[in-house]
């Protein structure tokens, strides 16, 4: 009879052998998987579970099958990545099942997919209506891909001709009180410079919870004390003056807005116009 105490230790040499062939694998076994990941998951799942309660006794065998599934999957890989016609038959390949607002039935068909399933998958890409895509995509993962017509589309800063400042990437070099010496490498400053910072502040390190700086060498910082705040640096003057420009530029779309909507009065009083003049003559 298996005792409680070889379970316990059964189990935990298995999930260290799975954690360790899984990283081995890499993060693609952790997303969405392709048929023959799907199915040497289960298979790996199940050896370990006979082994770790004991339906084998033979320890070895769980780590060697485990093993050579790991292996398999890592040679399947890098086949595919290889050979675009063994990739598509191991993996399968991508379907269209919409077209110009219009079902391709026999594809939907093909793959296994209700209408229901569809409607799902569309919502959630924020679409309601079948006759605003302009293609639709099942990948071959399962998720869906959706291409809108033109003019459904949303529009942006680039639609209108405005130029939209970049964000300026973060690096925290500070965390509850530990300084990461890696991320104030990538921010382009030094330690140096950094206890000139908190030097100007009149606080160490351990008195700070979040310090992080941008590109610009804009400073915020979250200290441990929340009685002090946060710091009043030039990120809160970034704020005012994103939002300062975020209002210009609401101004600038409804200007065109406008000028939009008197374009189009405009044209369908040429229109109409036109068409008075047509039904004059035939009259006539």
């Amino acid at each position: 009879m298996i005792s409680w105490l070889d379970v316990l230790l059964r189990s935990l040499l298995f999930i260290t052998i799975l954690f360790i062939f899984t990283k081995i694998l890499g993060k693609k076994q952790i997303s969405e998987l392709s048929y023959f990941e799907y199915i040497s998951g289960i298979t790996t799942g199940s050896i370990a579970a006979e082994i770790m309660m004991g339906l084998d006794n033979h320890l070895m065998h769980g780590v060697i099958g485990i093993g050579l599934l790991t292996l398999m999957t890592l040679i399947v890989d890098w086949i595919s990545i290889r050979s675009r016609k063994f990739s598509n038959f191991v993996e399968g390949k991508h379907t269209v099942i919409i077209k110009n607002g219009k079902i391709l039935e026999e594809n939907l068909k093909k793959e296994k997919y209700t209408y229901k399933e569809l409607s799902s998958l569309l919502r959630k890409k924020n679409v309601f209506n079948i006759e605003d895509v302009e293609i639709a995509i099942l990948e071959e993962r399962g998720d869906i891909s959706v291409l809108l017509k033109k003019e459904k589309q949303p529009l942006t800063a680039a639609d209108i001709g405005l130029s939209i400042e970049q964000n300026k990437k973060l690096y925290t070099v500070i965390f509850d009180g530990k300084i990461d010496i890696d991320a104030l490498s990538n921010s382009g400053y030094d330690k140096k410079w950094l206890d000139e910072q908190l030097k100007s502040k009149q606080v160490h390190a351990n008195d700070i919870f979040l310090f992080q700086v941008n590109s610009d060498g804009q400073v915020w910082i979250d200290y441990r004390d929340d009685k002090k705040g946060t710091n009043p640096n030039p990120r809160g003057q970034q704020l005012s003056s994103s939002f300062l420009n975020s209002h210009e530029d609401i101004v600038k779309i409804n200007e065109i807005a406008k000028k939009m909507e008197s374009l189009q009065k405009s044209i369908d009083l040429l229109n109409q116009g036109s068409q008075n003049l047509n039904n004059e003559k035939k009259l006539n």
